[in-house]
């Protein structure tokens, strides 16, 4: 009976973590519903849901980001998109802006506040700083392979 206890509380559990993620999915899901009728409440729901410890479980960090930089992108507050992708940049390091932002909204937000655009773009600039350590390592080699060659 002991391991059916214990059976049973790990399924409580589970299911309790299931009905939370199902909740943080409804939450973002109806601040997407009332974004045209309401888009001051869908701006203060995506803050609540930014706070959730776990949203990443069930909604991603990005599409909620997304969804408030392309919100004050429309109201032509760049500062306060761009303060969104910033800090969009800090919880998800890696991420591709331009995943769950338009590019011509990334655009606009960088030119309205005259911010070269390759500042912060996510995956593509680390893809971009491996590829050149990928092809100083080759220039390395031919390096030490011509070194070799003469001292032979």
């Amino acid at each position: 009976t002991k391991a059916r206890m214990k059976n049973a509380s790990e399924q409580e559990e589970k299911v309790a973590n299931i009905k939370h993620r199902v909740t943080l999915i409804k939450k973002f899901l109806q601040a997407r519903k009332v974004y045209e009728d309401d888009p001051d409440e869908t701006m203060k729901q995506c803050q609540v849901l930014l706070e959730e410890t776990d949203l990443d479980s069930a909604v991603r960090i990005g599409d909620v980001y997304g969804l408030m930089i392309e919100h004050y992108a429309r109201q032509e507050n760049y500062p306060r998109a761009y303060q969104y992708m910033e800090e969009m940049r800090q919880r998800i390091p890696t991420v591709n802006m331009a995943y769950y932002v338009n590019m011509r909204t990334i655009e606009a937000v960088h030119r309205a506040l005259d911010i070269p655009l390759g500042r912060g773009m996510g995956a593509e600039k680390n893809m971009r700083t491996e590829s050149l350590d990928e092809d100083e390592g080759e220039e390395v080699e031919e390096d030490v392979a011509e070194d070799y060659d003469d001292q032979v």
